[in-house]
């Protein structure tokens, strides 16, 4: 396989499920690389189909629900959803351009990274009422609460 993993695990379901510490909704997506770097290094799979193998035997055994996209995105459709490669690091998107669909997808450990970055407070208020109607997401809306009150403590408009 290549140096990354260029697609995504989806619930074909309608309805949405918690998996791997994360709440996927209805026809959502997982990166299969955020996938790689939060389970297969930890267990130390490499990155090929040993590793696609081992998440429908170890989490997503029902395989009427998951099903695994694995694609070649263009470059720039790739640069528009993803970011930008520059020299080894990567660019993200820029955290007020993200979708409220976005930022309630985001795991914890991503929303700590993302959020500090987000300054339109409408985006962040949408992001958690949107949260805040789905299970699982208590510590997400904590990040999101309190980024809006620093927000509207500081005076900042966007």
């Amino acid at each position: 396989m290549s140096e990354k993993f260029e697609g995504y695990i989806r619930n074909k379901s309608h309805l949405g499920t918690h998996v791997m510490k994360r709440y996927v909704s209805g026809n959502g997506k997982i990166p299969l690389e955020e996938l790689y770097q939060e389970y297969g290094i930890r267990h130390g799979l490499e990155r090929d189909q040993g590793f696609i193998d081992w998440l429908f035997e170890v989490k997503l055994r029902n395989k009427n629900k998951w099903e695994v996209v694995l694609e070649e995105i263009p470059k720039k459709e790739r640069e528009l959803s993803r970011g930008t490669e520059e020299g080894n690091e990567i660019v993200e998107k820029a955290p007020n351009k993200l979708e409220v669909e976005e930022i309630t997808e985001l795991s914890v450990r991503k929303a700590r990274e993302v959020v500090p970055n987000v300054t339109d407070v409408k985006l962040l208020k949408y992001a958690l009422k949107d949260a805040s109607q789905r299970p699982g997401k208590k510590v997400l809306c904590d990040i999101l609460s309190s980024r809006i009150n620093d927000i509207e403590s500081l005076g900042i408009t966007s």
